[in-house]
């Protein structure tokens, strides 16, 4: 019987009711008509339906010519015979392939065909039997078809195992959630420091800004500024504390403080050293008119002197506790029995922390050995 005489949509019917494709119904049906109904199915290799006994003989023959092949492993063996070890592994565990001169025929499976109504009687223990016509094979029941290409089943989870699993589906979602709150807050953190970088560039201009307006509040008022063609105009004088050079401008705002250690009282300076250098005994800190004594416990012996330590300490065993002193020879002595610690300026007897260091005790009969405390106490303890 030839394959075009079948009943029309007799595989894809078949097909779909017992879930296979509509190919292997018909190679079902034409190996059922080439064998009289006997459907053998054999072992696919990984590169073809079917393998040449050729070259599953030409395999064999290179294994069988590896000596002491049961000493090597399979990689050594697989790359003597030039096969993917995958496909050597294969071979040889399906018994496609067999050193030593065992066979080398590929298994096949039997596959029982089920209840399939044959018009005639095939028997297979009389091989002398005239063969039958072609059959028609009819499908009552193919249960064993599915075998042949069937998934394996779902695994079935017990109650227990159910519960664990909805336990870490749940820990699972929870820790996604706090996941995206961090993130979140990682977003927000990062937009608050942009917004605070924002305010602060901002802030320095507004300070910059009040910083112009308080120069030019501070400016005589009622200033007239003539415009003519082809006339500059007459420069606006510099406020009390501040500078311009000449040809620097005309306006407050190319104004220039005083630099320390200088004082400006007048209006309209034009150099740099605006009026004087602060004088002996003070310092200028801030530049602006504002000369101040030099503190307590310090002496200032020239001027235009701009830190809080002006010329220096009072010097050993003396101390001050008045600001603005001129001189060494101004520093008060540390009276009997009292000595300045380490050359710095001393305080007062009654070790008021004003500026300066207390001046120690000193008793009678404690040995002094060295530097200055030698000779402040020879000074001290006199003929």
């Amino acid at each position: 019987m030839k394959f075009s005489k079948s009943p029309y949509g007799l595989f894809k019917q078949v097909a779909d009711k017992y879930g296979l494709a509509s190919k292997t119904i018909r190679r079902i049906w034409l190996r059922g008509q080439e064998t009289n109904g006997v459907v053998l199915h054999r072992v696919r290799g990984n590169k073809g339906r079917a393998r040449s006994e050729a070259q599953l003989d030409d395999i064999n023959a290179k294994l069988n010519a590896i000596p002491h092949i049961e000493d090597k492993d399979l990689r050594s063996i697989a790359k003597a015979v030039d096969v993917p070890l995958s496909t050597l592994h294969k071979y040889m565990a399906t018994g496609i392939v067999k050193p030593k001169g065992q066979a080398n025929t590929r298994p096949k499976r039997q596959i029982p065909l089920p209840a399939a109504n044959l018009p005639g009687i095939i028997t297979r223990n009389n091989p002398q039997t005239s063969p039958s016509p072609p059959p028609t094979l009819q499908f009552e029941s193919v249960e064993s078809l599915e075998t042949m290409d069937r998934l394996p089943p779902f695994a079935v989870f017990q109650p227990s195992e159910l519960r664990h699993i909805e336990a870490l589906e749940q820990e699972n979602e929870r820790l996604r959630q706090e996941n995206y709150q961090l993130v979140q807050k990682q977003h927000t953190i990062a937009r608050l420091q942009s917004e605070n970088d924002t305010l602060k560039s901002r802030n320095a201009q507004l300070t910059l800004a009040l910083r112009e307006l308080r120069v030019h509040y501070n400016a005589p008022k009622h200033v007239k500024v003539a415009m003519y063609e082809g006339i500059q105009p007459s420069p606006v004088p510099c406020p009390v504390g501040m500078y311009r050079i000449p040809g620097n401008g005309v306006t407050l705002t190319e104004c220039q403080y005083c630099p320390r250690g200088v004082y400006g009282n007048l209006p309209g300076l034009t150099s740099s050293a605006c009026t004087a250098p602060c004088p002996k005994g003070t310092l200028g800190a801030k530049s602006i008119d504002d000369c101040k004594p030099c503190p307590k416990g310090t002496y200032g012996m020239t001027s235009g002197m701009t830190t809080r330590t002006c010329t220096g300490p009072c010097p050993y065993g003396t101390y001050s506790m008045t600001d603005g002193l001129i001189s060494a020879s101004s520093c008060l002595s540390c009276p009997s029995n009292y000595r300045g610690p380490n050359g710095h300026r001393g305080n007062n007897l009654n070790f008021y922390a004003a500026g300066g260091y207390n001046c120690d005790t000193y008793y009678s009969g404690t040995n002094i050995v060295t530097g200055r405390d030698v000779v402040f106490a020879q000074s001290q303890d006199g003929p």
